[in-house]
């Protein structure tokens, strides 16, 4: 199986990592875990009833020269009985810092939006990390790698295809907690070149105490070619809190 094959370069490319690593600088066998969670909902009644809820959060746990990270989303929507949203995610990676600057990442994700023509979405990428700007108030990632993707549509056809990846991750803070983040990914297809995928969250978060936050996100989701009968854009704006521990 093709992702099988990406799974094995993943561990491939990061069991050279240590060696790497070794001649920087010696792991910090310090651990620390942390966890965010968010959650957003809206209800309206009257003429029309609405109901929109989004919920998530991100695992991140450190030892060493190593970063692991789980992710989970979710987004629900419905007008009077009819839904109309159900989307879900949820992924698992892992970063190895070669340097201060430089680290090697690989994970996998799983993805189902219905609502975009698609029961199922599967994707493996192995790739590079690029400390480019550490700053007092700023910081800025650029990734780049290459990755698998294996979807089961809606209409029962199935679309699998090596991907590329390059990401951006920039974030300013104000403050300790105070901050705005942006977090965009190209992932296109390396087998047909009219097919890209865009994803974009941005973030505004500001604390209302110790642990807690209020948090605006918007969410952007283009596929430059959907299946027949879907639109190329999603998008998604909520406004909720954010829980960090």
């Amino acid at each position: 199986m093709r992702s099988i094959r990406v799974l094995a370069l993943l561990a491939a490319a990061l069991s050279f990592a240590p060696r790497a690593r070794a001649q920087d600088k010696p792991a910090d066998s310090v651990k620390a875990v942390t966890v965010t969670a968010n959650l957003g909902l809206a209800i309206a009644s009257g003429n029309t009833s609405v109901t929109t809820l989004t919920a998530g959060d991100q695992l991140t746990w450190k030892t060493g020269a190593w970063k692991f990270t789980q992710l989970f989303g979710y987004i629900y929507g419905k007008n009077d009985s009819v839904e109309t949203a159900n989307q879900l995610l949820f992924g698992v990676r892992a970063d190895y810092a070669l340097s201060s600057r430089w680290a090697l990442y690989g994970g996998v994700r799983y993805d189902r939006n219905p609502f975009a023509g698609f029961d199922a979405r599967w994707g493996e990428n192995v790739g590079a990390i690029w400390n480019a700007l550490t700053a007092p108030h700023d910081k800025l990632d650029l990734e780049a790698g290459l990755g698998y993707t294996q979807q089961k549509n809606t209409d029962g056809s199935n679309d699998d295809f090596p991907n590329g990846r390059g990401a951006i991750v920039y974030r300013h803070s104000w403050q300790e907690k105070t901050y705005f983040q942006e977090s965009a990914e190209a992932l296109p297809d390396l087998k047909h070149s009219d097919n890209l995928r865009v994803n974009s969250l941005a973030e505004i978060v500001a604390p209302v105490s110790a642990a807690i936050g209020m948090r605006l996100a918007w969410l952007v989701q283009y596929d430059e070619t959907p299946q027949p009968g879907f639109k190329t854009t999603d998008q998604t704006l909520t406004a909720g809190l954010q829980f960090s521990f």
